[in-house]
């Protein structure tokens, strides 16, 4: 408790310290600043304007590196990237600062064959026990370590960064892009193979994967986490990190005579953007909250008398009161797929590519439908109404509703449209077979 303590004291002083004040060395340790557990600070954090969830380094006895530490504090300024960014990037260059203290090098000193020894251990030989990363993992490491770089080299700490540049594939790109501007990237990126993008079909979901995960334990909950995921295409951390004053009210006015609701979620990079509930799964969330939820708030105020938390502004929760980890949704649903005997690897992503590939099936079939008449034949449309039905582009809409920074991540889904456009019956309907027959969630 008394290292708990001092560690939290300690983490306030290292924010406000210069570089040089701090002389010792220890890459090992990261952890992150939580206003939540320094109350007693909180007129001193807000004064200082330390933000929350900031990394920190700092071993057993206060021992720190002061320039990973500067640099975290480099992180949280504005327009750079998002807490859970700051998170990756921390244990990307954590991994890595380990594996250079156990070669007796310092990241100073660090040269491209350091980092290419790096790469095998990582990619192709594996750690002790013999495991290896993907080329996604691979990249997310050359991203927090080209940043993390070139802020030293900016700042004079080094002469040069340990790798060379490559001028980015082109994709869609603008005009301006094309000159001296253009994006480079670290020759250490490695360049991913296309590959297949997996996705589940509605009927399935319905009928195999929606039984298996209301017979587990959490059902209701982990049910409605589901359907949150198929049908908005909302991100794991975006639908775990919900909380009750985002869930918009079905019975509101401004939704009445619709079928969806508009949510704001906020996504990559801090990014606010808006997507559309079905008023069936609010209906579901409002008799979670007053159910299983309610019951798991309780757990958590008896085990914790006279205290409160956080964790329960989130919507989802764990049945012990606590903020649901993205490791217990993962799990939830891997254990549901071996019960529903599906035979390929169900994770929250996928839930999102079956949004991406259904939503652009149907938006594409209903502006073509808007552009016929009664007998299927063209209409005859003004100019004006031509341009509107023209540039309504069912990807740029699906790309504002999976908060795509860029189209070219958009485009991926137009491969795999002849395959799911047999499976909707009707344009615009396709995420209300979600709540057909019995799988509405009955008061």
């Amino acid at each position: 408790m008394v290292y708990e303590l001092s560690r939290d004291l300690f983490s306030v002083s290292l924010y406000t310290a210069d570089i040089d004040e701090f002389l010792t060395f220890d890459p090992m340790d990261v952890y992150y600043f939580e206003k939540s557990r320094v109350p007693h600070l909180a007129k001193l954090v807000r004064e200082l304007g330390i933000p929350d969830r900031i990394p920190y380094t700092m071993g057993e006895n206060f021992q720190c590196d002061p320039v990973i530490n500067e640099y975290f504090k480099y992180l949280a300024l504005p327009l750079t990237p998002s807490p859970q960014t700051w998170r990756t990037y921390a244990e990307q260059l954590s991994i890595y600062m380990r594996f250079l203290d156990a070669s007796g090098i310092t990241w100073r000193d660090a040269t491209e064959d350091d980092l290419a020894r790096f790469y095998r251990v990582r990619r192709i030989s594996g750690d002790a026990n013999g495991q290896t990363i993907g080329v996604s993992s691979w990249n997310l490491f050359v991203a927090a370590a080209a940043k993390f770089y070139e802020w030293a080299l900016e700042r004079g700490l080094i002469d040069k960064v340990p790798f060379n540049y490559r001028r980015a594939r082109k994709g869609y790109q603008s005009d301006s892009d094309s000159g001296s501007d253009a994006k480079k990237t670290a020759t250490i990126r490695e360049r991913p193979r296309k590959k297949d993008i997996k996705y589940m079909s509605i009927e399935t979901f319905k009928a195999l994967m929606l039984p298996a995960l209301e017979s587990g334990q959490e059902g209701l909950r982990n049910t409605i986490f589901a359907k949150l995921l198929v049908t908005t295409g909302l991100r794991v951390s975006e639908a775990r990190n919900l909380r009750l004053d985002q869930i918009p009210n079905p019975d509101a006015p401004q939704f009445a005579g619709r079928k969806t609701c508009w949510m704001s979620v906020k996504g990559k990079g801090s990014k606010t953007r808006r997507v559309r509930v079905p008023k069936a799964l609010l209906r579901d969330i409002d008799k979670y909250k007053v159910w299983d939820r309610q019951d798991a708030i309780q757990k958590w105020k008896d085990k914790h008398p006279n205290k409160t938390t956080a964790d329960h502004d989130y919507l989802f929760l764990s049945r012990s009161g606590e903020h649901v980890a993205v490791r217990s949704l993962q799990d939830m649903l891997a254990v549901a797929c071996d019960i529903a005997g599906i035979d390929f690897s169900v994770h929250p992503h996928l839930f999102r590519h079956t949004f991406a590939i259904y939503q652009l099936s149907s938006s594409i079939r209903e502006t073509l439908k808007a552009m016929e008449d009664a007998e299927g034949k063209p209409k005859e449309l003004s100019g004006s109404a031509k341009y509107r039905r023209l540039f309504k582009d069912p990807l740029r809409a699906l790309q504002r509703l999976m908060g795509h920074e860029s189209i070219t991540s958009t485009f991926i889904y137009l491969d795999y449209l002849d395959e799911v456009d047999e499976m909707i019956d009707e344009a615009g309907a396709w995420t209300e077979e979600v709540f057909e027959d019995d799988y509405e969630i009955k008061a």
